[in-house]
């Protein structure tokens, strides 16, 4: 039986590893190119073969401590698949966290971008005034619009790029409504004027949806991590007796399938919380 399954989790790990290696290995390079394009807009140079070396070296550090810890070959194996997709998880969450503080920046600009059309500026000097005067990280957005402007893109090519690095509905109505009220000669500080008060309607009911749901989150969050803190316990405290669960059969079969359904309840409850407004 054990023989069974010995041959049975050695087909299942080659036949994920087959999967894994190739999407890791093109997920370290996406990451990347993204974290020099970061660096890029942060005015820092930065080579990409220094951020493969730099996601490299992390994984085999977690290969390296997992193995240490468990005295596992599969858990090592886990330890540098993990360590390679930490570097894209952690620039995700940068750049989630960095484009949430643009949207809270972005009805102060609105409401600086309508004060600069009625003072009888064109949208062109309004993105100068934003690139001059809004605190990071719009400053920064709102300058590199103006630079693609300066480079030979129009004003509404150079927003329509904002409105792809950043997202947001808010921004891709304002992109729109620009655009339209360039080609129609609309009253653009009164345009501006409606959608300052449409963004906090909408930011009062998102904070309210957030915070409804903030238990089930935190709860989610929380069931999702004890069973690794309470194994991460076993492992400090009784290092033999815990590495049963990683250099036997039954252990690995037990590890992985608690592993997958934690990871399904996960995203179940992820989708639960989840509201779009």
């Amino acid at each position: 039986m054990n023989l069974i399954l010995e041959i049975g989790m050695d087909g299942v790990l080659f036949t994920a590893a087959a999967f894994l290696v190739p999407a890791l290995v093109a997920r370290a390079r996406k990451t990347a190119d993204q974290a020099v394009e970061g660096f890029d807009r942060e005015r820092v140079e930065v080579s990409r073969a220094a951020m493969l070396g730099l996601i490299a070296g992390v994984s085999l550090t977690a290969g390296l401590v997992v193995w240490a810890a468990t005295d596992s070959v599969l858990m090592a194996g886990l330890g540098v698949a993990m360590g390679m997709a930490a570097p894209g998880w952690v620039l995700g969450l940068y750049q989630s966290w960095r484009r949430r503080r643009f949207q809270a920046q972005f009805r102060d600009a609105l409401i600086m971008v309508s004060n600069a059309l009625r003072a009888g500026f064109t949208i062109s000097q309004a993105l100068d005034i934003l690139a001059r005067e809004m605190p990071w990280p719009a400053r920064d957005e709102f300058g590199r619009t103006a630079r693609d402007r300066d480079l030979g893109l129009s004003v509404d090519e150079a927003l329509e790029r904002l409105a792809d690095r950043m997202g947001g509905e808010s921004l891709r109505i304002f992109v729109t409504a620009v655009q339209v009220g360039r080609q129609t000669g609309g009253d653009l500080a009164q345009l501006m004027d409606g959608m300052v008060k449409v963004i906090r309607d909408r930011e009062r009911v998102v904070e309210r949806i957030h915070t409804m749901t903030a238990e089930t989150r935190f709860q989610g969050y929380t069931l999702a991590a004890l069973p690794y803190l309470l194994l991460a316990l076993w492992v400090l405290f009784d290092g033999a007796g815990a590495r049963v669960v990683f250099s036997t059969v039954w252990g690995r079969c037990l590890l992985g399938i608690g592993t997958f359904f934690n990871v399904m309840a996960l995203a179940v409850i992820r989708r639960m919380a989840a509201v779009r407004v």
